[in-house]
């Protein structure tokens, strides 16, 4: 929930954006100038002959994902969206809509493209550089997406096996280069502003909390997930994300903001073998899910239907991954269940309020991404 003034993030909190919402026009064009300037890189890159093959390598493998990476989230929140992977002012200007597919292909290509080209070393031993694993762990979250289940299976059982990572005691599992981690942000200015954008962003005193709903009922008796990452502020009037502990001014660097994290990957696979009716034993979808719940002090599952494991999987993603680059959100578009979930919480919720608005000024300078998504 939201608690500000701001009419913007009021517009966000009820899902009631309109096209001039200056949120929406940011996602759009901070995401747009990191594919361009991930684009230039690869240009460059491919015309280089003053860097070893090594480093050329990796730094092209790392601009093909960012580029992936920053197509991922517009297909996903803005439906169809010019695919961009040109220079050429003259061109981006004017792209048109891609087809969400097609999107998806172009980053799938990116993704692969890029995987060869990087090695599992992380640059200095940091996380906030992307490795081998971290390509594949995104890419086994496109296939899922896209309900590719073997694809999936078979990128994350890549990752979950190559011995690199393990799940973290709950209270460190948002630690700077912890052992869950496999891709994190850097704070910006680290030397100096020694916190996570979500440890600011969610800080007991700040503007935005969970539901009371959800802090109270989503957890099971015993979750070391509830007793860890949710939070009452000091006048017990409010739940907030507990997961980052580190605000300005207090902040020390021990935090870094989770991208890609080795719980996902887990869920990843569960889905996608349950989805393949792998249900039970030590390679089936239950065995992933009692993974998860053992590192958070729960039982293992009983479920052995492909229905019950499929909504145990939801439950595992919901208590583990809410308040995390729009996990919850976008699980609540693919699964169907945004209008259950939502409409009896918010009365101006609308259907086509599962993607947002193309930002009316990018409308204004290109006319070819007519027609608007429907409802704006």
């Amino acid at each position: 929930i939201i608690h500000a003034p701001n009419e913007d993030f009021k517009q966000l909190n009820d899902n009631a954006v309109v096209s001039t919402s200056p949120t929406v026009a940011n996602i759009w064009s901070d995401c747009y100038s990191k594919i361009y300037h991930a684009s230039l890189i690869i240009e460059a890159l491919q015309n280089s002959s003053g860097l070893t093959p090594s480093t050329r390598d990796r730094l092209l493998g790392e601009a093909k994902f960012i580029r992936a990476f920053c197509q991922f989230y517009l297909v996903n929140l803005f439906g169809d969206v010019p695919y961009v992977n040109s220079t050429d002012y003259r061109i981006n200007t004017i792209a048109g809509r891609t087809d969400a597919p097609d999107v998806y292909a172009g980053i799938i290509q990116d993704l692969t493209d890029a995987q060869p080209l990087l090695d599992e070393v992380y640059i200095n031993g940091d996380k906030g550089r992307v490795n081998k694993s971290a390509v594949v762990a995104f890419l086994a979250r496109v296939y899922l997406f896209l309900g590719d289940w073997p694809n999936a299976e078979s990128s994350a059982t890549q990752v979950i096996s190559n011995g690199l990572y393990d799940l973290s005691d709950i209270q460190d599992v948002f630690l700077k280069n912890s052992s869950e981690a496999i891709w994190q942000l850097i704070p910006a200015n680290s030397q100096t502003n020694n916190y996570t954008n979500e440890g600011n962003l969610y800080f007991r005193t700040n503007s935005i909390s969970l539901r009371t709903e959800f802090a109270e009922t989503s957890f099971e008796p015993g979750d070391l997930r509830r007793q860890s990452w949710v939070g009452l502020d000091p006048n017990n009037s409010r739940y907030f994300t507990d997961k980052y502990g580190e605000q300005a001014g207090t902040g020390t660097g021990a935090e870094y903001s989770m991208v890609i994290r080795l719980a996902e990957v887990y869920l990843i696979r569960a889905e996608a073998r349950a989805m393949q009716n792998n249900l039970t034993g030590p390679n089936g979808a239950s065995a992933d899910v009692s993974a998860m719940r053992a590192r958070a002090g729960l039982t293992d599952i009983t479920a052995n239907s492909q229905g019950a494991i499929l909504s145990a999987i939801e439950q595992e993603r919901k208590v583990e991954l809410f308040n995390e680059w729009g996990h919850r959100w976008f699980d609540l578009v693919r699964y169907a269940r945004a209008r259950p979930a939502l409409s009896p919480l918010k009365p101006e919720w609308d259907d086509t309020d599962t993607l947002l608005p193309i930002p009316e000024s990018e409308m204004l300078i290109n006319p070819n991404l007519k027609p608007q998504n429907p409802g704006y």
